[in-house]
């Protein structure tokens, strides 16, 4: 069996990038040969490796999840009684996550700031997160990324989900790191390998940065995005609704995508941008809070008005997922960060755009939301008594 997952492993890594839209298919026939040479005889394996069924599915379109979710399947995903015990001793703070950009000058042209509304909808999750764990919003304090490494407030536990960069090292010892839904890029992952191996396990957003820890020796696994955990919405929109979400550079949407939709979705199209224009840079505070009310009402209108979401964007397709609304996800490229999503949905990229299946449903995302839950649960416990 592990010849053939290391198989099925390296044909998708190889080949998702470019054949994304016919990776199973690929795949599937590679493992359907193989089970015919073992079936003949041409491939011996020992009675451990024999294959079952079931692990020859291989990640697409579905409602299961990576392989490295499995530590946090192993909790009871029924147990409603989520808490993290008395922390009134200890006067830490929870940190949610803001974004100045700074140390990101390329991001300012023309004395402009396009704020990437994603990247506050990760401030929200963060508070969903708290928030269900009984935390208050007296006990919490907004802490910059762009400026981790010169944080001077109260000691807190902050939920480092997001893309963090070299400019967000070193992480001050007042910041007690919870890794879940983390990104970096090899390099920042290998200069920092030190700081991680300290709080190993990490939780990242995605495969690619799972595999960058791990051939560093550092324990890592598959969480996903923490927008994954937001609430299944009750009711479906009685708004026929089709928001167009879009942003910027890779963000941008692909008009290809557009030409191919149908004519009765077109019409009821509602083109949203995830970005807004900011003419500070650093952001400054107020600029920060005002983003993330942004945030919060383009989340409302999705959650109250779309019958379906068409985007090229990470966090917009992700908390409508959660929220149980149809994604089409189309880009213009592929990008590792949608790694762990493409085992959810299809991710679209050109010239595929004609593989779209233009009515999808709904995906529910019961179990896994419980997961991140009670995983953020159960780190949060741990570094409070750690205290």
């Amino acid at each position: 069996m592990k010849l053939l997952q290391a198989i099925k492993k390296a044909i998708k890594w190889l080949l998702a990038p470019i054949l994304n839209p016919f990776i199973n298919r690929i795949a599937n026939r590679t493992v359907e040969c193989l089970k015919e040479s073992i079936s003949n005889g041409h491939i011996q394996l020992s009675q451990q490796q024999q294959l079952s069924q079931n692990s020859l599915v291989i990640c697409s379109a579905r409602t299961d999840y990576d392989p490295d979710l499995g530590e946090l399947l192993n909790y009871d995903l029924n147990d409603s009684h989520i808490t993290i015990g008395d922390r009134n001793k200890s006067n830490i703070k929870f940190g949610v996550i803001y974004f100045s950009y700074n140390g990101m000058p390329g991001l300012c042209k023309d004395g402009v700031v396009a704020v990437n509304i994603g990247d506050y909808m990760q401030s929200l999750a963060a508070r969903n997160i708290y928030s269900k764990l009984g935390i208050q919003d007296q006990e919490l304090v907004t802490i910059d990324r762009d400026s981790l490494s010169q944080y001077s407030g109260p000691p807190a536990i902050m939920i480092f989900s997001g893309i963090f960069g070299h400019h967000s090292f070193p992480i001050p010892d007042t910041i007690i790191p919870i890794f879940m839904g983390f990104h970096a890029d090899a390099s920042v992952i290998a200069k920092n390998i030190n700081y991680f191996r300290r709080f190993q396990p990490i939780g990242c957003r995605d495969s690619y940065t799972a595999h960058w820890l791990k051939e560093h020796g550092v324990a890592a696994y598959v969480t996903g995005c923490l927008t994954m955990a937001f609430d299944r919405r009750k009711h479906s929109s009685e708004e026929d609704n089709v928001f167009i979400a879009y942003g910027e550079n890779e963000g941008e949407f692909p008009c290809e995508a557009i030409k191919l939709m149908p004519p009765h979705l077109l019409e009821k199209a509602i083109f949203i941008s995830q970005r807004r224009a900011v003419h500070t840079y650093p952001i400054s505070e107020y600029d920060m809070r005002a983003s993330e009310m942004h945030a919060e009402y383009i989340f409302s209108q999705y959650k109250n008005k779309a019958s379906l979401l068409i985007t090229s964007l990470h966090h917009a397709a992700a908390p409508c997922i959660a929220l149980g609304i149809p994604v089409i996800v189309c880009r213009k490229s592929w990008c590792e960060r949608f790694s762990f999503m493409k085992n959810i949905l299809p991710i679209h990229t050109r010239p595929f755009f004609h593989n779209i299946q233009w009515s999808p449903s709904a995906i529910d995302l019961g179990t896994h939301r419980q997961a991140i839950i009670i995983e953020a649960s159960k780190k949060i416990k741990d570094a409070l008594e750690k205290l």
